[in-house]
């Protein structure tokens, strides 16, 4: 869990219900109110240029390639998953890509460099690396960790798509009415 303050908790818990997305619930706490329209406001301030990007190619694909991306997991504690098309792939069927997308730890770089198959190029890449600026992007993976990676969350990954250009913004359209709206129904 991301470590901070308890005065940055009471900025945001105030924030949330002064913007009426929060509400207090008797003997429940808190309770999301308006969860589309903190994730609209949540992603006019996310900034995903912040993540520094690398890219590859390799001719592995599909389970191939998954196969030799799992171990990521273990070798960096969880500081590795899949993001943004590739993470929607898993979360939204219907969402497709012909690249490979991932989020890895800063501090384990190195690690792409030793999978064999695997070659950083300038241009026709087929496997997209982000390092992030922070570790939030790790937060609450979602998958069956049987195989593969994890996937970023789907608010994450959302996010990701929303500003990653291409045909991100309908892909986290699809995402949206798929998975996330869904979700917030059960709740």
């Amino acid at each position: 869990a991301p470590a901070v303050s308890l005065g940055l908790v009471n900025k945001v818990v105030r924030y949330l219900r002064e913007q009426a997305f929060i509400e207090e619930v008797e003997d429940e706490g808190l309770r999301l109110r308006d969860p589309l329209g903190l994730l609209k406001e949540w992603c006019e301030a996310y900034r995903f240029d912040r993540h520094w990007r690398r890219t590859y190619f390799t001719l592995l694909q599909g389970r191939k390639l998954q196969e030799l991306l799992a171990p990521l997991e273990s070798v960096t504690g969880g500081h590795a998953a899949y993001a943004v098309f590739s993470a929607a792939e898993f979360q939204a069927p219907h969402v497709r890509q012909s690249k490979t997308w991932l989020y890895l730890g800063s501090n384990y770089e190195h690690e792409i460099g030793k999978l064999p198959d695997v070659k950083e190029v300038d241009t026709g890449e087929n496997l997209v690396v982000y390092f992030p600026e922070d570790d939030g992007v790790f937060y609450g993976q979602e998958g069956d960790h049987h195989g593969r990676l994890p996937s970023t969350n789907p608010i994450q990954t959302y996010l990701d798509l929303f500003h990653c250009g291409g045909r991100g913004q309908e892909a986290a359209e699809a995402l949206l009415e798929q998975k996330l709206k869904p979700l917030w129904k059960l709740h």
